[in-house]
């Protein structure tokens, strides 16, 4: 009986110190970033750090040029612009009771913000506006008096003048350059192109270069697109040549006026062998070159490679179906040249 007593007595003391055994977990309190801003251009500007903590916190930055300023659980970040074409990094230090951590800020180097670029106009003068941006003073500079500019603020106005009438050659170019700070400079560079005039126009018959008349060139309402107008040619109808890079380019599939009353006269591609392609994507090129003894500027036509499996010798006079269709039937004209005169 005393026995049992006594274990009884011993298993009441065992759960006792079980009940009386502290089982509650203490939370720890942390410092943790929820959300940064932590990436600026050269022109800086203001961000924020938010962080999660019960306690308050200090921040301190590394550098000058980052303030950081803390107001609760949100850190101010004012960051200065970049005169240094250096990219460059601060460490915000971040400190409170129940912690510490930090966040990098980074800045990129000056690159200037720019959306200038160069242009190929024709005869006409014209204003251009672009905008650029940097944290150094923009120096800009004009390789001609016909090429000029004003720039207020962040606002460039770009000024090309007329073309002059009477030019012996029809194009001329100069070049803006941008600069700013110790590295960066563009260039950009304006092109100007008059190609109007009377040109003599030939081409090869057995061989032999004859003349086929003469064409005026008269630009268009598209710049560097220019009405082209026969006269004495097969068929004296209007079409349009293009300028691009350099070059002279005709287009086909281009119709040139009636045939009589239900039929057209279309222009077309032609090779030697008896094939023709009206095939818009088509094109024989002249590039623009200039004749040694007499300065005069000489277009001698060619194939550039955009008949797939033919070979473009010169254009085919076609004439039309009702449905203004290319029949076959007509006239070709083949390596062609114009001399301006």
């Amino acid at each position: 009986m005393i026995k049992k007593i006594y274990t009884l007595l011993l298993m009441a003391c065992c759960i006792g110190f079980v009940g009386c055994s502290d089982d509650d977990e203490t939370v720890q309190a942390t410092l943790k970033v929820v959300k940064s801003d932590v990436s600026y251009d050269c022109f800086g500007g203001e961000g924020t750090i938010e962080v999660n903590s019960v306690d308050p916190v200090t921040a301190t930055s590394s550098v000058n040029w980052c303030q950081a300023t803390a107001s609760g659980n949100v850190i101010q970040l004012k960051v200065a612009p970049n005169q240094s074409e250096s990219s460059r990094t601060a460490v915000i230090s971040l400190q409170s009771a129940s912690g510490s951590t930090q966040v990098a800020i980074y800045q990129m180097g000056d690159v200037p913000i720019s959306d200038i670029e160069g242009r190929a106009l024709g005869k006409n003068g014209e204003q251009l506006t672009f905008h650029v941006k940097s944290v150094s003073e923009i120096q800009i500079e004009s390789s001609a008096d016909w090429l000029t500019y004003q720039l207020e603020g962040e606002q460039l106005t770009v000024n090309i003048a007329d073309f002059p009438p009477g030019s012996p050659t029809g194009t001329r170019s100069a070049t803006l350059t941008v600069s700013a700070g110790k590295v960066y400079k563009m260039q950009y560079t304006y092109s100007q192109f008059n190609m109007e005039g009377e040109f003599d126009c030939f081409r090869s018959v057995d061989g032999v270069q004859q003349s086929y008349g003469t064409c005026r060139l008269e630009e268009s309402a598209t710049p560097l697109v220019y009405n082209v107008y026969p006269k004495g040619s097969i068929f004296d109808g209007p079409y349009k040549i293009s300028y691009e890079n350099g070059k002279f380019v005709i287009r086909f599939n281009q119709v040139l006026g009636a045939y009589d009353a239900k039929r057209n006269i279309v222009l077309c591609a032609y090779d030697k062998a008896g094939r023709l392609s009206w095939d818009t994507k088509i094109e024989y090129v002249a590039p623009v070159a200039f004749n040694q003894e007499t300065g005069l500027m000489t277009l001698t036509f060619q194939d550039n490679g955009t008949w797939a499996g033919q070979h473009v010798d010169g254009f085919y006079y076609s004439i039309t179906d009702e449905q203004g269709t290319p029949t076959g039937t007509g006239w070709a004209v083949t390596d062609i040249v114009w001399v301006r005169k």
